[in-house]
């Protein structure tokens, strides 16, 4: 742990270190399957795997939540463990809290239960609005399962949904966010008291974004955050673009 310890301040993963690590965390599943390792082998491991979820390395982190998660699946992360887990929750570093918050819903019912994640709903919920639009698309992303968990409720999203709907306009997160509307709308994230944002870039100046708005119009009819008469007066608009 002391030489991980170093070379993460260091920052000196090669490519090499990087793959053998995500081949390892890949075989470890396997190998309890096969019997080769025990329920014992992992326990003496999760202080190792602790630290590589806090690696600057992106790949890092995955390989290692994966890993954690399907070890959770099985039963196999002790209380005092877990407890480590809810340290990630609060971690200052934005993306490493991210790679923490995304995988609360696979671990609730396993390692973690809603209310031991509630008190720490802060942490999660100032990603929602982060100037840092890859960090905020991923929040989002994870909104709907948390709120199935129970993790998050509709009273905290809705003041928040606005700096989705900027994500709708932004040139290289907006296709991101088009596929992440169905999901928050079936959740009533996302819902007709929102259509003024909609109606609004139905003639929006800037052309893509007004071309995305009536590429997808009729997703937002289906949804219901539309109807055909917040669009019929503004045809002309659509047709403009044709000339």
């Amino acid at each position: 742990a002391e030489a991980y310890m170093l070379r993460e301040d260091m920052g000196e993963y090669k490519d090499s270190q990087v793959a053998l690590h995500e081949t390892v965390c890949s075989a470890i599943p396997r190998l309890l399957d096969a019997g080769v390792l025990t329920s014992k082998d992992v326990e003496s491991l999760f202080p190792t795997l602790y630290l590589f979820l806090k690696s600057k390395d992106n790949r890092i982190r995955e390989a290692t939540w994966e890993l954690v998660v399907n070890l959770a699946s099985r039963g196999a992360i002790a209380k005092e463990h877990a407890r480590r887990l809810l340290r990630l929750l609060k971690l200052k570093d934005a993306s490493k809290r991210m790679d923490a918050w995304a995988n609360v819903p696979a671990l609730i019912g396993n390692a973690l239960r809603p209310e031991d994640v509630r008190p720490l709903v802060g942490h999660y919920l100032s990603l929602l609005a982060s100037e840092i639009e890859p960090l905020r698309i991923d929040a989002w992303k994870s909104a709907p399962a948390l709120l199935e968990r129970g993790v998050v409720t509709y009273g905290e999203l809705k003041p928040l949904v606005k700096h989705y709907l900027e994500l709708l306009k932004s040139r290289r997160w907006r296709d991101e966010a088009w596929k992440l509307l169905p999901r928050l709308a079936e959740k009533g994230v996302v819902a007709r008291e929102h259509a003024p944002f909609f109606k609004e870039d139905l003639t929006a100046q800037d052309v893509d974004v007004q071309i995305d708005l009536w590429r997808n119009l009729p997703a937002l009819l289906d949804l219901g955050i539309l109807d055909v008469n917040d669009a019929k007066p503004l045809i002309r608009h659509f047709l403009a673009l044709l000339a």
